[in-house]
């Protein structure tokens, strides 16, 4: 005695088509997973404000360049920065606030400030203790008086 199947041929064609869904959703799901539980929630503060002032940002920038000074920045694996500052004429540059503020792109829960302090003539270091190893952005500032002066630079820290 032979069985016959009463299934019409491709019965399980829509059956293709039902996989086929199961295997986008499962994907999308865990794309969506992985980019909610990725993302650090680090966004630009005030990015409009800054786009608005953006002039002002390149007037401030034209007369740093016109006071000339130049800065040899350095940092030891050990932790300390230091900064040299010379004018336009490679005279060191006395009597200046120094100021390092410390920033790690991928986490804004351990950003660190630092005064430097005079060394030498147009010399100012300070030691870091930094909370994380990794890839910092170091903002300095030196002001005398309405003269300031601004150098970023990404140290890696050990």
């Amino acid at each position: 005695m032979t069985m016959t199947s009463n299934r019409a041929p491709g019965w399980w064609y829509p059956w293709l088509f039902v996989g086929g869904l199961g295997i986008v959703v499962i994907v999308n799901g865990i794309l969506i997973y992985f980019a909610v539980n990725s993302w650090t929630g680090l966004s630009t503060d005030g990015h409009y404000d800054k786009g608005l002032a953006y002039n002002q940002t390149l007037d401030a920038q034209r007369q740093q360049n016109s006071l000339g000074w130049k800065a040899d920045f350095n940092y030891n694996p050990d932790g300390n920065i230091s900064i040299r500052l010379t004018d336009i004429n490679n005279k060191p540059l006395d009597n200046l606030k120094v100021k390092a503020q410390l920033y790690r792109p991928s986490q804004d829960d351990v950003d660190y400030s630092v005064d430097l302090q005079p060394t030498s003539a147009g010399a100012y270091q300070a030691r870091l203790q930094l909370p994380l190893p990794g890839l910092w952005e170091v903002r300095l500032s030196a002001n005398r008086g309405s003269d300031t002066f601004r150098l970023r630079r990404r140290i890696q820290v050990p």
